[in-house]
């Protein structure tokens, strides 16, 4: 069971994240740029992973400040010995938000860094060989494409 939440949460972000890209690139369309290289890739790999743990840092101070949410994140903070285990002592709707407001970030991030870098590519979840892209015939509409 815990496995599926697991790979539930890992969706969720994955899927969060590629909707805000899909639907800010539609609204902003970034122009295709051939190059970039490396450089553009470690400064996409260190925004995606500064927005990432900045929603992890918002989800956890609204679960404490709001109170619907403190009713599922407050399961973390039942452990009555702490342990390293003890941080992954979590409610599935706690994983699955913090999950969806990481993702939700990652893809505005990626979006930000396309238009701010040229050549720069946005980054691919779990292994997976989709990405969010402009589409080749025409660079104002996003497309998802999978190879």
């Amino acid at each position: 069971m815990e496995k599926v939440l697991f790979f539930a949460a890992l969706e969720t972000l994955a899927v969060s994240g590629d909707l805000v890209t899909i639907r800010l690139l539609q609204w902003f369309p970034v122009r295709s740029a051939v190059g970039g290289g490396w450089w553009a890739t470690g400064l996409m790999t260190l925004a995606a992973f500064l927005a990432f743990d900045l929603g992890g840092f918002v989800w956890h101070f609204l679960t404490h400040r709001v109170q619907v949410l403190w009713a599922f994140h407050r399961v973390h903070h039942s452990a009555e010995v702490l342990t390293p285990i003890s941080n992954y002592r979590e409610h599935p709707v706690d994983s699955l938000g913090r999950s969806l407001v990481q993702g939700a970030l990652v893809g505005a991030t990626q979006v930000a860094v396309l238009h701010l870098v040229p050549g720069a590519r946005p980054l691919e979840v779990g292994g997976s060989t989709c990405s969010i892209c402009p589409s080749s015939p025409s660079p104002t509409r996003a497309t998802r494409t999978c190879g």
